[in-house]
């Protein structure tokens, strides 16, 4: 008889289940139900989630504003130093030269190699060197492929350069061994550096115009020796060329 008592006592026990939170780290007892530790849940209201620990959008907003402003002020502290450096460099580079006095023995431009070893030669004296450049220093023109141009017709004539290239060849030497083209290419470059052009542009600049030089050298010789050839022609034929009579002034 206990036993069938006891048995329905037990079957009219309602089973006990655990109540947990998953966002919960922690597992507590209920006292009010047994001594087993059971999960349970925060309650309503009061959840408690990863994104409450989380700053609120206004002092989000705020740290960010306050970082994109160090930011801001470090980008301009460096670039004033940048400026500030440039300049002084720049300063640095602009030397003054003493005016040239005419005092160069050789003649410009010059006519062959001999002329230029010469030339190489004088630049190892250092007066001689700042005459030089104080020449060529005349000679800059509103961009560094003009400046070069003029500077290279002043030393040396087109038959002359004919004999180089910039990197040289099996037939042709380098030019960029010799003085008198560093000199040239150093001042140039001094010069416009900072000019909204880097050195580096500046350089690659330099290489080109240098190529470019020296390319169009053979078509500018031929078109001489063309005209050369015209001239003493007519002055053969006594003003005739081609059954076409050319007056001469008096």
């Amino acid at each position: 008889m206990d036993i069938d008592v006891a048995a329905s006592e037990v079957g009219s026990i309602k089973p006990q289940y655990p109540e947990y939170n998953i966002l919960d780290d922690f597992v507590a007892p209920n006292p009010s139900t047994s001594s087993a530790p059971i999960f349970h849940s925060s309650p309503i209201g009061k959840k408690s989630y990863v994104c409450d620990r989380l700053p609120s959008n206004e002092d989000a907003t705020e740290s960010t504003n306050k970082k994109l402003l160090d930011t801001n002020m470090e980008i301009i502290n460096l670039c004033t130093k940048i400026l500030n450096i440039m300049t002084t460099d720049r300063k640095s580079r602009q030397q003054t030269y003493p005016p040239a006095n005419g005092d160069l023995t050789l003649q410009f431009p010059l006519e062959n190699e001999d002329q230029l070893e010469m030339l190489e030669a004088s630049l190892r004296d250092e007066k001689y060197k700042q005459q030089y450049t104080a020449k060529m220093a005349s000679c800059l023109q509103s961009d560094p492929k003009l400046s070069l141009k003029v500077m290279m017709h002043h030393v040396i004539k087109p038959e002359v350069g004919l004999k180089f290239t910039f990197q040289g060849t099996l037939t042709k030497s380098s030019i960029v061994p010799y003085a008198f083209y560093k000199i040239i290419r150093s001042l140039i470059m001094s010069h416009f550096s900072g000019q909204l052009m880097t050195t580096r542009e500046i350089g690659y600049m330099m290489d080109r115009a240098t190529k470019s030089y020296f390319h169009n050298l053979k078509d500018r010789v031929q078109r001489r020796k063309r005209k050369q050839g015209i001239q003493a022609n007519e002055k053969d034929t006594g003003g005739y060329n081609s059954g076409t009579y050319v007056s001469k002034l008096s």
